[in-house]
């Protein structure tokens, strides 16, 4: 090896990297077929534990903070795979969305958890995480002003999470978005 190679090596050795895994569920909903319909949503596991939960234990005292409903700290199902696929292929931007409203559970109310990622040669972070509102539900469905008050928290001190980009890419190809 190069001196350079040795170098960019021990360099990179010596910071430390967050481990990730993906884990795709899939429930049913019955919300508009009494049947039922399956959908897929991906739990980011970081350093084996979930992001779920790592948001629940940062917003239960951003919540006490700005006097919000408590209960709805940590309350995410997830990213739909089908976005992270498109990570994979280069195709999205450069944000990520941990999608749903807090009461009802929807997709298509209120509020989303967006955070910026961004693709180094070396890395994939994700970081600038925030809570997005919508001004109105894609379904006129009456909007959970609950959930728009999770506005208020501050995710300045949440993450940033720093991966090893060939171990990132590696477990989104494992992701299974057929049904």
């Amino acid at each position: 090896m190069t001196k350079i190679k040795l170098y960019l090596k021990y360099l990179l050795g010596r910071t430390k990297r967050d481990s990730i895994e993906f884990r795709v569920n899939t429930d049913i909903d019955y919300s508009e077929d009494p049947n039922g319909f399956p959908w897929k949503h991906t739990d980011i596991i970081i350093n084996n534990k979930s992001l779920f939960d790592r948001l629940h234990d940062y917003e239960s005292p951003e919540a006490r903070r700005t006097k919000t409903n408590i209960d709805l700290a940590g309350k995410y199902i997830g990213v739909d795979p089908q976005f992270l696929v498109k990570i994979l292929k280069g195709e999205s931007t450069d944000s990520l969305s941990v999608w749903q409203c807090s009461i009802c559970r929807s997709s298509l109310c209120a509020s989303d958890l967006v955070c910026r990622y961004r693709v180094t040669p070396f890395i994939v972070e994700l970081y600038d995480f925030r809570q997005q509102s919508k001004p109105v539900p894609f379904d006129n469905q009456e909007l959970h002003n609950e959930t728009i008050e999770k506005s208020k928290w501050n995710y300045s001190a949440f993450g940033p999470f720093k991966f090893r980009r060939v171990t990132f890419f590696k477990e989104l190809s494992k992701i299974d978005i057929g049904f």
